[in-house]
């Protein structure tokens, strides 16, 4: 059964469908159309969902057939909004906490115009007196950019674990 709740967690359709279904039953064109996927499509994924057990078809009458998202699917309902939740809570703290600008150093612009002196200089400076500021060296961020600090990390770990408890928390009360 893991392989089937893999499944489910890597596309992007099937978490839609069942975040779609937490708040309501729904129908194939319901969901169709909320979530802007054709309805051969979408019926692939139920069929999908309803053989791992995360859906289940519910028959109204003879017209009607409505999809109900069930207590497995609820539970991975809460893990894909940990994750989610978690991911943009880590980047929020990572950039409030992240001190050091990085970028490049902006040269001081050159006036647009230069004054010329009323009399021209008896002397010419010579090539070897003048001077070229040498640039500073930049720092090489390809390595860095790559590289996810431990802080990062740690950070979405101990988001993800406190809103996926507080889920079950809340639930558990609501019960």
């Amino acid at each position: 059964m893991e392989g089937k709740e893999d499944k489910i967690l890597s596309s992007d359709t099937r978490k839609e469908i069942l975040i779609n279904l937490k708040q309501r039953n729904k129908t194939l064109s319901e969901l169709s159309r909320e979530i802007g996927v054709s309805k051969p499509a979408i019926l692939k994924h139920l069929i999908f969902l309803s053989s791992s057990e995360a859906v289940k078809r519910i028959k109204n009458g003879n017209r009607f057939i409505y999809y109900r998202i069930t207590e497995k699917g609820k539970r991975m309902t809460d893990l894909i909004i940990s994750v989610i939740v978690a991911a943009f809570g880590t980047s929020i703290v990572h950039k409030i906490s992240v001190k050091e600008e990085v970028g490049y150093k902006v040269a001081e612009k050159a006036p647009e115009t230069v004054p010329l002196p009323e009399e021209a200089p008896a002397q010419v400076p010579k090539i070897a007196e003048i001077s070229t500021p040498t640039p500073e060296p930049v720092k090489d961020l390809s390595q860095e950019a790559t590289r996810l600090p431990v802080e990062v990390v740690v950070t979405f770990i101990l988001i993800f674990v406190a809103v996926f408890f507080t889920i079950r928390i809340l639930k558990k009360r609501k019960n």
